[in-house]
């Protein structure tokens, strides 16, 4: 008899159930809605959950009382009571068609302010407020880089072979070749730090290069134009990350060369003078 009901009931659901108007229940609610006190109460609330076969099968007096199975969504209201059963789940119930959650965009907002709801709901975009912001945030990058960088300088322009007697050689200070030594063979903690932060910002770059540039109605000379200062500093960073690369081998190479004059300091200098007599 049951699966009599089922298949008259399915027939009326196809023919006369109103499905852009159905909403369907979660899983919990789903349980709720199995208990028939729950039914009696609630018989608003469950009444989208007739929309199930499982469901229906199981409790087709309870669907058929609703009117839903007729294309009403339910001819009976819910008790005063009912709310309260609900309550540890507030998303329970979901429309199945036009669905808004906490992450979508509420149409009835105005043009700019819908725009912006959806992208702030863009994660790849979240790495910058927007684009000028994302410039300050490259350039950012860009001058801590430089200013790393220049704490090498005199590393690099050191050339020990120019040492060839014993008053050039003890004119070094002890402490300045400890420091440059230490330079060259450390791992450049910041330098490499700093890349890792520039390779995000070149992630965020590309997200919002996608999305502001996507084809639109935007007149293409003014994207350009409104682009061109983000894209400036994203190319002076990429510059700056190749100039990281070849500074470290650089300063990698003058490793051997400092230690060789470190033996020889040691050998012919006393660091707590100018020159032994």
């Amino acid at each position: 008899m049951v699966m009599t009901k089922t298949h008259i009931a399915l027939i009326l659901i196809l023919l006369s159930f109103r499905a852009s108007a159905q909403e369907v229940l979660s899983e919990e609610s789903m349980k709720l809605c199995q208990d028939i006190s729950i039914q009696g109460i609630c018989a608003s609330t469950c009444a989208p959950a007739c929309s199930s076969t499982d469901f229906l099968d199981n409790n087709y007096d309870f669907c058929n009382s609703t009117g839903v199975l007729e294309g009403e969504s339910s001819a009976l209201p819910d008790d005063p009571s009912c709310a309260a059963k609900f309550t540890s789940s507030p998303d329970e119930v979901v429309p199945a068609t036009g669905a808004t959650n906490s992450a979508e965009c509420d149409p009835s907002l105005g043009q700019i302010e819908f725009m912006l709801c959806e992208m702030q709901n863009k994660s790849e975009l979240k790495c910058a407020k927007n684009i000028p912001d994302l410039e300050n945030q490259i350039r950012s990058v860009v001058s801590r880089i430089r200013k790393e960088r220049d704490r090498y300088k005199d590393l690099l322009s050191g050339d020990w072979t120019t040492i060839k007697d014993q008053a050039s050689l003890c004119a070094l200070s002890a402490a300045d070749l400890d420091e440059r030594y230490a330079m060259a063979t450390n791992p450049l903690k910041e330098l490499v730090n700093l890349q890792m932060e520039a390779s995000v910002k070149i992630e965020c770059y590309n997200n919002w290069d996608q999305y502001a540039n996507a084809p639109s109605s935007t007149g293409k000379a003014l994207t350009e134009s409104l682009w061109s200062p983000v894209a400036r500093q994203y190319s002076e960073l990429t510059k700056e990350l190749g100039s990281v690369k070849s500074d470290e081998m650089k300063i990698k190479e003058k490793e051997e060369p400092l230690k060789a004059i470190i033996i020889q300091y040691i050998n012919h200098c006393d660091p707590n003078s100018v020159i032994t007599e």
